[in-house]
């Protein structure tokens, strides 16, 4: 009994190896391929952002906090040298640019879809009140300190 016991745990390790190779494979092709540095400083955090976020009630989009992430993408994204990157890698990409673009009233930015970089990074959280003059412009409340 404990002999095949054994043999079973042993085949279940070596077929969920293999079934992760393509896996790991797929992950190096991708950082391999990555055409700027921008591209492979943030690929992995991307891909987790997928995942989290809050639906905010009236709001057509879903808020994106620090917080509803791993610690490893917290760690990175509150490191200064690293938040430099990435906040060059969110101007080369132009994440805000297309937002500013549309010229909305708040009626119609409310009604959109927010991608998480837009939701998270783009505008204030909802939580802080602050008051809308554009997709990327926002008035600060009298009294609020950071």
């Amino acid at each position: 009994m404990v002999r095949l016991s054994n043999k079973l745990i042993g085949t279940l390790n070596l077929a969920i190896l293999l079934l992760s190779l393509p896996v790991l494979g797929g992950g190096i092709y991708l950082k391999a391929r990555a055409a700027t540095e921008c591209e492979k400083f943030l690929e992995a955090p991307l891909i987790a952002l997928d995942g989290a976020g809050r639906a905010v009630s009236d709001r057509g989009f879903k808020e994106y906090r620090l917080g509803d992430f791993s610690h490893w993408l917290q760690k990175r994204v509150e490191d200064s040298k690293n938040w430099r990157r990435i906040r060059s890698c969110l101007d080369q990409r132009k994440a805000c640019k297309s937002m500013e673009q549309k010229n909305e009233t708040w009626a119609q930015f409310v009604g959109h879809d927010l991608s998480p970089i837009q939701s998270g990074c783009c505008k204030p959280p909802t939580a802080c009140n602050f008051t809308f003059v554009n997709a990327t412009t926002w008035v600060k409340p009298a009294g609020f300190h950071t």
